[in-house]
């Protein structure tokens, strides 16, 4: 997750580029999906607001997750998404 504040999501990234992040932006208590306007609310807001960033496609994650060479690992940062547990297939 990621604060709506930080670089990595602010608005004046370019238009094309903030149009195409806007729809991978997710807030993680309700799963609303962010669109401009609630995106500059919420940036404008003393609050500070998390997001979660869905970066890879499907189809990407579907590819890659094979390779002998993939682990999936858990840092258990409270409030992270891999938190939720990562567990060894028997």
């Amino acid at each position: 997750m990621t604060a709506v504040k930080l670089r990595a999501v602010q608005p004046g990234m370019g238009a094309k580029k903030l149009e195409s992040t806007m729809a991978t932006l997710v807030l993680p208590d309700t799963g609303e999906h962010l669109t401009k306007q609630r995106f500059d609310e919420l940036h404008k807001s003393s609050t500070t607001h998390w997001v979660v960033i869905f970066a890879n496609t499907q189809e990407l994650v579907d590819s890659v997750i094979p390779h002998p060479l993939v682990m999936i690992a858990s840092d258990g940062a409270a409030g992270h998404p891999r938190n939720a547990g990562t567990l060894l297939a028997e």
